[in-house]
């Protein structure tokens, strides 16, 4: 919006005469100013957030003054005149009223978009444009305030004495001649009695704004930079200020250009005290640098510098190892290392490669040990080592038992297992018991592992233990009655038979019987086998039983001799 408005204004400026004119200028409510973004990281960050020599029109009056002890003069008053007029060309005349040296001429303008134009204010004796200028001052159209314009200060570096009573004439020309971009402003009716304003070659009654200021003295446009020596550590912000004077005092909206060991960082710009303040990111090496500030040489003033050192220190930066586990008799792994203190901006393989240390190897038995970190080096941290823990925990060690059979009343087989998990050659052994006997019942008994640590290494092992079994199952035991044959009619002979398997200390006999009696009859009758066992001890066999046979037979019919019979026997 602000580009249009100026170049209707502009297109408006070209098409006037160069006599008086009434109409204000359009206005606008437009900043001027653009603050210039500073990256914060590698340069400064002016605090002022003004461009170089700008001033708004609410601090120009005063802060480009001449010294204080110059005095205003002559004016045609302090208000907006209103009128406009092509700022080239132009001129007032005033009288003086005091005598001295004219260290400074404040004029009323308004600018409307020009670019790099240099006015020219020429001081002429009587009311007279002509012959040789007293006193010339320069200043630029990017010092003039914008449209509806304020006073603009224009110093002399070799000011013209002036003398009570005396008329002068002063008189504006442009670098670039016929200028529509910039006016100084005038009154439209005579306001000041002491002179007139002097355009297009005529004078007319008009007075355009205007101030003089007088002093017993040149002012001395002289400048020097302060600044202090500037100490921080890697990482921080600090803040860089510089301050410029002159002897008439200090100067605002200059921009000081600031530079370590001659690489330009950024400017400072100046306020009302002459003091530029900026922060600054510390992102180089440790060390001493060379911190100057400066300004170059810009009407009236003199060029400045001023050096100081500028202290870099080492920020602190501990390297810690993280902690690690690992089993016992495993080797130690890739260690890796925390950083605290480590800046975002940079990174840890800048630092090198760290080179690790532990008292502990794979024969090491558990425990904690200390892991050393070294061989870092930088030239912006102070490297602090601290240890970090490798915890070396039980490996796992399982002992396995074989399970095992036998028959009740026999020796107990050999008790074997295995160990799984041995490392480093420890030696642990293991042996096998179980609590049965050739006696033990018929059951289940559980086989116990004995662990032998020769070497003192058991404690270096978390160990499992998956117990096995002996079962002691029924032996078998055999009884077989004998068989026997009688004649009908006569007793049982005495029954025997065979009884196998007993273990002699369970006192297990066996009684044989019949049910045939002596009055039974012919035939064949089962011989049982009857276990007498007063100890409670049958449990443990399978019995295995083979009946006898009693065969019972008839009498034979005997022979009888001739003539006999069975009752003459």
């Amino acid at each position: 919006m602000k580009k249009i408005i100026n170049i209707c204004i502009i297109l408006f400026l070209l098409g006037l005469p160069w006599g008086n004119i009434s109409a204000n200028a359009i206005g606008t409510t437009d900043d001027y100013f653009v603050v210039k973004p500073i990256d914060s990281d590698v340069m400064i960050t002016d605090y002022t957030g003004q461009e170089e020599d700008v001033v708004i029109p609410e601090q120009l009056n005063g802060l480009l003054s001449a010294s204080a002890a110059d005095t205003p003069d002559q004016t045609s008053g302090a208000g907006d005149p209103g009128g406009i007029f092509r700022a080239h060309g132009n001129g007032q005349s005033f009288t003086a009223g005091l005598s001295g040296y004219l260290n400074k001429v404040d004029l009323y303008m308004a600018d409307y978009g020009s670019s790099a134009i240099v006015f020219t204010l020429s001081i002429y004796s009587g009311e007279s444009v002509s012959g040789s200028a007293l006193a010339t001052a320069t200043f630029s159209s990017k010092d003039i305030p914008y449209n509806p314009g304020g006073w603009v200060s224009v110093l002399f570096d070799k000011p013209t004495q002036v003398q009570a009573g005396l008329q002068y004439t002063m008189l504006l020309t442009s670098s670039i001649g016929d200028t529509p971009q910039t006016a100084w402003k005038v009154y439209n009716s005579d306001v000041y009695g002491g002179g007139q304003a002097y355009t297009e070659n005529n004078w007319s009654n008009n007075d355009f704004g205007f101030i003089t200021y007088v002093g017993q003295s040149p002012s001395d446009y002289t400048t020097s930079l302060v600044v202090s020596p500037v100490n921080g550590t890697y990482g921080q912000t600090v803040i860089i200020s510089a301050t410029l004077i002159t002897p008439n005092g200090p100067i605002a909206g200059k921009r000081v250009n600031v530079s370590l060991d001659g690489n330009i960082i950024g400017f400072l710009t100046t306020d009302s005290a002459g003091v530029g303040s900026g922060s600054y990111s510390l992102r180089l090496a440790a060390g001493s640098y060379e911190l100057k500030v400066s300004i170059p040489a810009s009407y009236p003033y003199s060029a400045a510098e001023q050096t100081t050192t500028f202290t870099v220190n080492k920020a602190p930066l501990t390297a810690t190892p993280n902690n690690m586990t690992r089993q016992y008799g495993t080797s130690n792994s890739n260690f890796t290392l925390n950083y605290n203190g480590l800046m975002a901006w940079d990174t840890a393989a800048a630092l090198g490669q760290p080179v690790y240390s532990t008292s502990a190897d794979t024969l090491s038995p558990i425990g904690n040990y200390d892991i050393i970190a070294s061989g870092l080096a930088s030239t912006k941290y102070t490297i602090i080592y601290s240890p970090g823990t490798l915890t070396v925990s039980p490996a796992p060690l399982t002992v396995t038992v074989a399970n095992q059979s036998r028959a009740y009343g026999q020796s107990n087989p050999s008790l074997t297992g295995s160990i799984t998990g041995l490392v480093n050659g420890d030696g642990i052994l293991a042996s096998y018991s179980t609590a049965a006997a050739e006696s033990s019942p018929v059951g289940s008994y559980p086989i116990v592992p004995s662990i032998s640590d020769p070497k003192g290494k058991l404690n270096n092992y978390h160990v499992v233990i998956e117990e096995g079994e002996l079962r002691v199952t029924k032996a078998e035991l055999h009884v077989a009655a004998d068989s026997v044959s009688r004649w009908v009619g006569t007793a049982n002979p005495s029954f025997t038979g065979h009884l196998t398997g007993a273990i002699a200390d369970d006192s297990i006999t066996a009684k044989y019987e019949s049910t045939a009696r002596e009055d039974s009859t012919e035939g064949v009758y089962d011989i049982t086998a009857k276990l007498l066992d007063p100890l409670n001890r049958l449990s443990n066999y399978e019995v295995i039983n083979d009946i006898g046979k009693l065969t019972v037979y008839a009498a034979p019919k005997p022979v009888f001799a001739t003539g006999e019979t069975a009752d003459t026997v």
